[in-house]
């Protein structure tokens, strides 16, 4: 199998949930710990909304991770946008198991350095998970591309499933994908469309 055919070769929004009390902690937040936004989380979501009713393309549907942080990611976006929501449970974010609730720069080294998380969830378990339900997503019929609101695994996992570096991705970032089967590695053209100061 090429790497083409990873994921259907459909363009489709990607944003990180905004900022949550976790974050702002410094604390590791994976699939199992589900974690409120904070005030500035909430501010960046509606500004991502003013954001994203101003694109030329707009997104015709949202998807969301099942956690409280991608949930109110997504109803503050859709405040008036007025789009269907989808709630996609396997969304969530990689399964840290011992590493979940602990301190996150103690933590990051050690996903950066690719160690499994103990009793957690595999790097590539949770890359196919995602694989799975970007698929089932980008399969259905959408006049405009759609909007996925989901985590900054999310993000890793997508570069990971073509081999590509690791990304880092602030809260409430939103990239869109747009399909380029001439790059047989990579076949995405990948666009910043909003990034927090």
């Amino acid at each position: 199998m090429t790497t083409s055919f990873l994921l259907p070769q459909k363009p489709f929004y990607l944003v990180r949930h905004g900022e949550t009390e976790a974050n702002a902690a410094r604390i590791a937040a994976g699939g199992y710990l589900d974690t409120p936004l904070t005030q500035n989380g909430i501010l960046q979501a509606k500004t991502l909304a003013d954001k994203i009713k101003a694109l030329d393309i707009k997104p015709s549907a949202i998807y969301h991770s099942s956690l409280s942080r991608a949930r109110d990611t997504a109803t503050h976006i859709n405040k008036h946008l007025g789009l269907s929501m989808t709630e996609v449970p396997d969304l969530i974010e990689h399964i840290f198991g011992d590493w979940e609730n602990k301190d996150w720069d103690g933590i990051k080294p050690l996903v950066e350095a690719g160690v499994e998380p103990p009793n957690g969830e595999t790097y590539m378990g949770f890359t196919l998970r995602v694989q799975k339900e970007l698929t089932k997503i980008l399969n259905q019929n959408h006049e405009q591309p759609p909007l996925i609101v989901a985590h900054g695994g999310t993000f890793h996992s997508f570069h990971r499933l073509y081999q590509e570096d690791h990304v880092t991705v602030s809260n409430c970032e939103m990239h869109y994908f747009t399909p380029h089967p001439a790059q047989t590695s990579f076949p995405w053209i990948v666009k910043v469309i909003h990034k927090n100061a």
